[in-house]
């Protein structure tokens, strides 16, 4: 998806402005964000077909213009060390961006494993009639009856972790949304410059 896509952004760059094509960028990796945000422990490979060419299509539409504005900002003597700051920017926003959503999908993924362990309730029949069906799949007697909970709380720690994604597809399209009125602070390329410069 990147290379077709990177090969158009000249032609698409003639007709629109490149403000347009970066909140236009942005909008499509944060509405894959939104799409995945609905997953559910049956999703398969093919549900996420859609968000993967929205974020081929919106990385590579969003990271040229972005680039070329950081080099077209400097004087030509300067470009060299302009694209290395952005590329180390990058980099280390990168770093910092993966390392809060970690700590934000464990802070999810504790909260959804106890809230869902809260609603199984002990005296609820049908949970003590899957337990018992369980444990005797086990092999009954008290390791039956262990295997049985185990397992039980293996798929509430399946749904937490979905449900925790979940959040976090959720949390970046909203992060994206808010950050695409700042496209509107980009400055269009001089004339004559070449949206392939960077390279």
């Amino acid at each position: 998806i990147a290379v077709p896509t990177a090969m158009t952004f000249p032609l698409v760059s003639k007709f629109l402005n490149v403000r347009v094509i970066v909140a236009t960028a942005m909008f499509s990796v944060a509405f894959g964000d939104y799409l995945l945000s609905g997953m559910t422990v049956s999703s398969a490979g093919s549900d996420f077909t859609v968000a993967q060419v929205l974020y081929g299509i919106g990385t590579t539409m969003s990271a040229m213009p972005l680039q070329g504005a950081v080099i077209s900002s400097v004087p030509p003597e300067d470009a060299a060390e302009a694209n290395s700051l952005s590329s180390v920017s990058r980099n280390l926003g990168g770093s910092i961006g993966l390392a809060a959503l970690a700590s934000f999908q464990d802070q999810r993924f504790d909260f959804h494993h106890w809230q869902i362990n809260s609603t199984l309730g002990a005296n609820d029949p049908n949970l003590q009639q899957q337990l018992a069906s369980a444990a005797q799949v086990f092999g009954s007697g008290p390791e039956g009856q262990t295997a049985a909970y185990q397992a039980l709380d293996g798929q509430v720690l399946q749904q937490a972790l979905v449900m925790s994604f979940n959040d976090v597809y959720l949390a970046l399209f909203l992060a994206g949304m808010l950050v695409i009125p700042l496209a509107m602070f980009l400055k269009s390329p001089p004339k004559g410059s070449s949206p392939m410069a960077m390279h």
